[in-house]
C-alpha cells in the first residue's frame, strides 16, 4: 500500500501556499506506516480517509467493482444484514447453526438467503486483493477457526477498520486508552472470491461482505502500535 497525502493542505481544508513543495507530502509504503500515522497524529484518520477517497476515484480496479455490484435494494437479506440491528443479530445466528444449536425456520432464510445473495453477487474479487477487518483481539477467536462460522465483513479501507477496531476495543472516555486491544486485519485473498461489495451508506465504509466457511491463516508477525492496537497480515480463502 503507498499512499501520498498533502498532510498540511487536507488539515486546512484548503490548499496551503505551498501545496505542491515536498515537505508538505508524507508518502506510507505499508499499512503498518497508516496505521503509525493514524495512531500518532491527531488528524491522521481524516487525513488518510480523505486520502483514500481520492485513491479509490481513481482505481480501475475500484470503478469495475462498483460497476458489476449487486444492489441493495433488489436483496433483501442483505438489507435486513445492513439494519441497525441486523448484523449483530446474523452473526449470533451463524454461530449458533454453527454449534448445532436450533433456530427458527425464519433465521435460517435468512442465513441461507444471504449466503445465496453473496455468492450470486455480481463483484467477484481477485485473487491478491487486500482487504481489512476491524475488531478487537478479545473478539477475534472465531475468525482463526477453520470453516469461520460467520460471515465475514470486510472493507477496502484501513481507516474504516482502524475505527471498527477502536469501536470493538471499548475505549476509556478522554483517554486515548482502551478497555481491549484494538486488531486490524490485513488480509490477502489466496482466491478469487464473491462478496457482496456495498461502498456507499452513511458511514462510507466501503464494505465487502464476503460468505460463511472460509479460512484466515495468519502470515508474518503482528505490528504494535503506540496505543496498543496490533495489526496483524493473514491470508483468505476457502476453507
Amino acid at each position: 500500500m503507498t499512499i501520498s497525502v498533502h498532510v498540511d493542505a487536507i488539515r486546512q481544508k484548503r490548499p496551503s501556499p505551498n501545496f505542491y513543495e515536498k515537505h508538505d507530502e508524507a508518502t506510507f509504503h505499508s499499512s503498518a506506516e497508516v496505521l503509525k500515522f493514524m495512531v500518532e497524529d491527531p488528524d491522521g484518520e481524516n487525513i488518510i480517509r480523505a486520502a483514500l477517497e481520492e485513491r479509490f476515484k481513481k482505481s480501475p480496479a475500484f470503478k469495475r467493482y462498483s460497476r458489476c455490484r449487486s444492489i441493495i435494494r433488489d436483496s433483501p437479506c442483505f438489507k435486513k444484514y445492513r439494519s441497525s440491528i441486523g448484523s449483530e443479530e446474523v452473526h449470533r445466528l451463524a454461530k449458533e447453526v454453527a454449534t448445532g444449536k436450533s433456530v427458527s425456520s425464519p433465521q435460517i432464510s435468512l442465513l441461507n438467503g444471504l449466503s445465496l445473495e453473496i455468492q450470486n453477487s455480481k463483484t467477484e474479487f481477485a485473487e491478491g486483493q487486500t482487504v481489512f477487518h476491524g475488531t478487537s483481539r478479545e473478539d477475534a477467536s472465531g475468525l482463526y477457526m477453520s470453516p469461520m462460522p460467520s460471515f465475514l465483513s470486510t472493507t477496502l479501507s484501513i481507516q474504516v477498520a482502524y475505527w471498527h477496531a477502536k469501536k470493538r476495543a471499548k475505549p476509556v472516555v478522554c483517554t486515548n486508552k482502551f478497555q481491549n486491544t484494538p486488531l486490524v486485519l490485513e488480509l490477502e485473498l489466496s482466491e478469487p472470491l464473491n462478496g457482496f461489495f456495498a461502498p456507499a451508506g452513511k458511514l462510507q465504509e466501503y464494505e465487502i461482505l464476503f460468505d460463511r466457511y472460509l479460512k484466515v491463516t495468519p502470515s508474518g508477525s503482528s505490528v504494535s502500535l503506540s496505543n496498543g492496537t496490533i495489526l496483524q497480515k493473514a491470508k483468505l480463502q476457502k476453507a
